[in-house]
């Protein structure tokens, strides 16, 4: 009896593999190169009629690492910030934040991080693109840059 078991789940594993089509990059369900909304996973983003306003690549504070690129597109008067391939050292209450320089002034907080990879949010009103030139990572519970992009 154990004999026949064996063989049945030999055969069973062969015809499973045989229907798997062979050199082709399988993409797990979920998952996209295309960055994912924040607060809708199910939506990506679409840089159909978007205009690239500025961008940069994120730096570590030295103690702290933070990598990644961050690009912020406009639409119909509406930003998007847009994180690719983006990684950060884990904190207790990490934001976004974009400001006018690395330090904590004259910044709006845009939210809470939350994920890390290719995802976007909407900048709240409040943004200035001519004056709030950084995009920030910061722990807002102690006070503590983590790190920063400089947008052109």
């Amino acid at each position: 009896m154990k004999n026949s078991s064996f063989v049945s789940s030999g055969i069973l594993l062969l015809m499973l593999s045989a229907c798997s089509p062979k050199n082709q990059e399988v993409t797990p369900l979920g998952t996209t190169n295309a960055p994912v909304s924040v607060t809708n996973p199910g939506q990506t983003f679409d840089p159909m009629g978007q205009t690239l306003k500025v961008q940069g690549t994120f730096v570590g504070n030295g103690r702290y690492s933070v990598k990644g690129t961050v690009k912020i597109y406009e639409k119909a008067g509406v930003r998007t910030i847009i994180f690719e391939n983006f990684k950060a050292d884990s904190g207790p209450d990490l934001r976004i934040y974009v400001a006018d320089g690395v330090g904590v002034s004259n910044f709006v907080e845009v939210a809470k991080l939350t994920t890390s990879g290719n995802f976007f949010l909407t900048i709240p009103a409040g943004y200035d693109p001519a004056k709030q030139r950084t995009a920030l990572i910061w722990c807002k519970q102690f006070n503590v840059p983590f790190g920063n992009a400089d947008l052109k």
